[in-house]
């Protein structure tokens, strides 16, 4: 049994130890040790803006512990976070642990934030997906619109796949 719950500050500890835990495994087939590395160092952290946004979630596993976590904001992701526009949320920093993969976790999670995101009134829901998680959103129903070259922070970017799903 896999209970979603909306995130909180008190969760950042565990949030940080599942991206730390799955970002780097699941991530390093598809990307050069020289661009992985350095996008690894800030995305393995719990942003406490994406927990304390009512937004983010995390599943807990049958033992109650916090296996995955994901979510959605109006914001896009990045150094401007202002929305694109009033209709399309974007998804946030998804991650299973990877002891925990293909157990349902990762559904429930994808569930719930298009649910969430469909009852606050969003179109479609865009998505920089990460090269490894592509089958994942497309399994959910996203569409692949490109790629795009996502930079974390001057210096570091990321390769990803921009995806959409209509709400």
């Amino acid at each position: 049994m896999i209970a979603v719950r909306v995130a909180t500050l008190d969760d950042t500890d565990a949030v940080t130890a599942v991206l730390q835990a799955s970002y780097p495994v699941l991530m390093r087939p598809a990307y050069p040790p020289a661009m992985l590395e350095p996008a690894l160092a800030l995305m393995t952290r719990a942003n406490p803006a994406l927990l304390a946004s009512g937004t983010f979630f995390v599943a807990l596993d049958e033992t109650g512990t916090i296996a995955g976590c994901g979510g959605w904001t109006a914001g896009r992701p990045g150094p401007d976070p202002a929305p694109s526009d009033a209709a399309t949320g974007h998804v946030r920093q998804f991650a299973v642990h990877p002891d925990r993969l293909r157990h349902g976790i990762g559904r429930a999670l994808i569930e719930r934030t298009i649910d969430d995101s469909r009852s606050a009134g969003m179109k479609r829901l865009s998505c920089y997906s990460s090269l490894v998680a592509v089958e994942f959103y497309a399994s959910a129903g996203f569409i692949v619109v490109g790629p795009e070259t996502v930079m974390l922070m001057p210096g570091v970017p990321i390769g990803a796949m921009v995806m959409e799903l209509a709400l």
